[in-house]
């Protein structure tokens, strides 16, 4: 929606820094929004703290790149003709391929129960708009640590099972002798 623009000024488009910038440096973003300004401005402010992104202007298209590229991390915005942000987020969290990206939501919609709503379809955050530059980075920031850490918490709880099956089987062949 052409009034949906999440404008910010050019001095508020951040350069991230310290933690955010080596955070974010690296990741992959998908940035969902079916106005032009709006994908050019997050472009913008993701690619000037060190993210690769690509974007999406509407749901069908942002679901199709989801899947066949798994983003670190998905931008979504709720109001876009045919399906709508909260649709796309409800997909991509009930497939077992794509459930694990953090998804947040940049919306013009602002209410309480429109929050509600975002993060009740599975969305890990929530950003209004015009929404700051700063804090679109800190979130994105946050969300991408969280990821990291639980994929490494994951691997390393693998690891222990693993280490446990092995300890378990020894001793059973231990008890054998």
């Amino acid at each position: 929606c052409s009034s949906d623009l999440g404008l910010v000024s050019p001095e508020r488009l951040g350069r991230g820094g310290g933690v955010v910038t080596e955070s974010i440096a690296g990741a992959t973003i998908l940035v969902v929004d079916d106005t032009a300004v709006n994908r050019r401005i997050l472009r913008a402010i993701l690619e000037r703290a060190g993210a690769v992104v690509s974007e999406a202007a509407g749901g069908e298209e942002a679901l199709r790149l989801v899947r066949s590229g798994s983003p670190d991390l998905v931008l979504l915005d709720v109001l876009m003709p045919g399906m709508d942000g909260l649709e796309v987020c409800s997909a991509l969290k009930g497939d077992s391929g794509t459930s694990d990206v953090p998804v947040i939501v940049v919306s013009s919609l602002g209410e309480t129960a429109d929050r509600i709503r975002g993060l009740s379809a599975g969305a890990e955050d929530y950003v209004t708009k015009p929404f700051d530059a700063g804090e679109v980075l800190a979130r994105v920031a946050t969300h991408l640590r969280i990821r990291r850490l639980t994929r490494s918490l994951r691997e390393l709880n693998r690891e222990l099972t693993d280490r446990q099956q092995r300890i378990e089987d020894d001793l059973r062949a231990a008890a054998e002798i």
